[in-house]
């Protein structure tokens, strides 16, 4: 287990439960792992505490309304992420520990560029089983469960993706009962899911985590589509990953 797994970990906690389809319209959903444990990593024991104290402290907010959402994502006040997607735009306001950054880009064609994916390789890129006899309630939600393969290797070609996520398994429960812009699912290209998930089970390797809607609420206040306030430099997303030294690395 290395941060290039967990980041690719959260890379798709993030994108996944914040997109989909279907009756509410505008709320909040208040997110978090509940369950988190690596009962087979190497190391120090203090190692783990701190990973799973990282971990744990992790909080990711969704505020949604037809036309416009915003995620904020928060992880020990160390990383703090606001992204707001509205015009088929997605601005991402990123503080960590200090350090502003504003990336801007457009959702749709050119995160195939981004993220160098083959649209050809779509087809195996991901494989979606849903199972409505497999249900259970979230916070009043009726929710029915969604399986979901990803070949990593296809999605981030040439990377060094780490063995135990080279094809990364999800089990999520899903709820029809409330519908988002797909405005970060469409940053995932040829992915199409068909519920709004409430829950998701992933178990990569030596680290098994649970990250769960805990709070949900059909009103929203407009102040949370509010772009921060601050001095962030603007860049794009490849300055970023260079500046970042690319996927994890």
């Amino acid at each position: 287990m290395n941060y290039k797994t967990i980041y690719a970990c959260l890379f798709f906690i993030f994108f996944l439960s914040s997109s989909s389809h279907a009756q509410i319209t505008s709320g909040t959903i208040e997110m978090g792992i509940t369950d988190f444990n690596m009962p087979n990593m190497p190391g120090e024991d203090s190692n783990k505490d701190m990973m799973g104290d990282m971990m744990n402290s992790m909080s990711l907010t969704i505020y949604f309304k037809p036309g416009e959402q915003v995620t904020d994502m928060n992880m020990m006040g160390m990383m703090q992420t606001k992204t707001i997607y509205k015009d088929n735009m997605s601005i991402q306001y990123m503080d960590m520990m200090g350090s502003k950054i504003k990336i801007t880009s457009t959702i749709g064609q050119d995160m195939f560029d981004q993220y160098g994916i083959d649209q050809e390789a779509l087809d195996t890129m991901y494989h979606v089983i849903y199972d409505k006899s497999d249900t259970k309630t979230i916070l009043d939600y009726s929710c029915y469960k969604a399986t979901i393969s990803i070949n990593m290797g296809d999605f981030m070609k040439g990377e060094d993706i780490p063995a135990e996520i080279t094809n990364m398994e999800m089990e999520m429960y899903i709820t029809d009962d409330i519908k988002m812009e797909s405005y970060s699912l469409q940053q995932i290209p040829g992915l199409k899911l068909d519920g709004t998930p409430l829950q998701m089970n992933m178990d990569v390797g030596p680290m098994k985590m649970t990250f769960e809607a805990t709070h949900i609420n059909t009103t929203v206040d407009d102040i949370h589509f509010a772009e921060p306030s601050g001095d962030y430099q603007e860049m794009t997303l490849e300055e970023f990953q260079n500046m970042a030294g690319g996927f994890g690395k």
